[in-house]
């Protein structure tokens, strides 16, 4: 949701009125003060974005009359429980904001990868960053066959040495946004490069919108707000567990019991983008089975380029053990 609170100058009249205007986007109510330049009660709700709204100071509250303040009220009534304006429980909009898409490779075989685990772990309370955690499987030959490790982990991962062109595959392994890689463990060095893709303008970023209910998810992919973006991409689904706990009996890693987060679960392309907007829709039944908590969408340019948008779809609470 977006709002503010505005300030007027000039002369208001002194009888309130009440304008309620609404469309499919926003609904907006303004009632002024009695006299002098005072602030205005103004609260924008707009599908899709995030909620923030402004209110009189308690002294512009005193002056209003008492129909004033029941008009005010009345208003902020009306707009609250105009249900049909508001997103539903499960949406999320992931506007053409910066993002940081971390990305790990790391092996419960591998005994440099905990600390990288456990880092991991602190990111994903961070505004724009993205977190995910993709165990691969060419370390299972040391004595402990990873429990989460899939094959096409590990292709993505090889994938994005191609794209280099530097061969680099190892673990633990941090690619960002698609780019830079970095020693999983070297927190330093990977929280520069968050920090620069989130200083990145917002225009180098395509934007997403995603709404769904228990029957469908609508991915909305916005257009190339630049020449630059228009480019072929992918729309990649990735299926995620917030947190999963492994006790390891064999291996480099015996005896430990190690927290993996934003384990993802199942990579997915479902679409692809060519500049222009475009809309995906889903099964939610296909989406959201036992033991996955959220969705989170990448657009990536083709051959495992760079990110150019990303979102997450937050789910419900499920069983978050292996």
């Amino acid at each position: 949701m977006v709002a503010s609170c505005i300030t007027c100058s000039g002369t208001l009249p002194r009888q309130p009125k009440l304008k309620l205007s609404s469309n499919l986007f926003a609904i907006t109510c303004r009632v002024p003060v009695n006299s002098g330049t005072r602030h205005i009660f103004y609260l924008s709700l707009h599908r899709y974005s995030h909620l923030r709204w402004g209110f009189p100071s308690l002294w512009t509250m005193k002056k209003l009359s008492s129909i004033s303040r029941r008009v005010l009220l009345c208003g902020l009534a009306l707009v609250l429980l105009s249900g049909v304006f508001l997103p539903t429980p499960h949406s999320l909009a992931a506007t053409s904001e910066p993002v940081a898409v971390v990305e790990l490779f790391t092996s419960q075989g591998c005994s440099s990868c905990p600390p990288a685990d456990k880092f991991l772990g602190t990111l994903q309370d961070q505004p724009n960053v993205i977190s995910l955690s993709f165990n691969v499987d060419y370390w299972d030959y040391l004595g402990w066959k990873d429990t989460l490790g899939r094959p096409e982990n590990s292709r993505r991962q090889k994938d994005y040495a191609a794209h280099r062109g530097d061969g680099r595959v190892y673990t633990p392994q941090i690619v960002v946004n698609g780019g830079n890689h970095f020693v999983g463990s070297s927190k330093s060095k990977v929280n520069s490069a968050i920090s620069s893709q989130l200083k990145r303008p917002a225009s180098e970023f395509v934007p997403l919108t995603f709404t769904h209910d228990k029957k469908q998810l609508s991915i909305k992919v916005g257009d190339a707000l630049s020449p630059a973006q228009r480019k072929d991409a992918t729309v990649w689904l990735m299926l995620v567990s917030r947190e999963v706990k492994q006790e390891i009996s064999h291996g480099e890693n015996r005896g430990k019991s190690i927290s993996y987060h934003n384990v993802v679960r199942q990579i997915m392309p479902v679409g692809m983008w060519h500049g222009d907007a475009t809309t995906i829709n889903l099964p939610m039944s296909e989406l959201m089975p036992a033991g996955v908590d959220d969705c989170v969408v990448l657009l990536q340019a083709s051959g495992n380029g760079p990110i150019l948008g990303a979102g997450i779809v937050r789910g419900g609470e499920h069983d978050k053990t292996h």
